[in-house]
């Protein structure tokens, strides 16, 4: 009964809190539930997540987010964001070798303003849990 609610609270925890990749805990939660409850469980706790650490970004600032992700890891992907903001959050969210929790804190520094962020979150995050989940299932 409560199984599916910390599943929820462990992919928004994972997130903004835990450093445990999305694509286990999708994974887990595909094993237990199949892919259609954790895909939309895991993109509902995945977006309002995201959300929040954005939040977390634009609200504490520079010094927090390089003090909890490191000043070279920040600097990193601030480089990489620098022109076509919009562009470039997209794409690292569709591949998997970028860490999209720590960039979403990261997009929080820049000009990107919320409902940008949100649009963009809300397409783009399910589609990579959206092939985590389906093929998993599909082996």
């Amino acid at each position: 009964k409560y199984s599916i609610l910390v599943f929820f609270l462990l992919q928004f925890l994972q997130v903004v809190l835990l450093p445990i990749p999305a694509v286990i805990t999708t994974l887990a939660g595909t094993a237990l539930f199949g892919a259609k409850v954790t895909f939309l469980i895991s993109s509902i706790a995945i977006v309002s997540a995201s959300m929040l650490a954005f939040f977390i970004g634009r609200t504490f600032g520079y010094k927090f987010v390089s003090w909890l992700i490191g000043k070279d890891t920040l600097t990193k992907y601030q480089n990489y964001m620098k022109s076509k903001e919009k562009v470039m959050l997209a794409v690292m969210f569709l591949f998997p070798f970028f860490p999209d929790d720590l960039i979403c804190m990261i997009a929080g520094l820049g000009k990107m303003s919320y409902f940008s962020f949100f649009i963009i979150t809300l397409l783009i995050r399910p589609i990579g849990i959206f092939c985590t989940t389906y093929s998993f299932e599909l082996t």
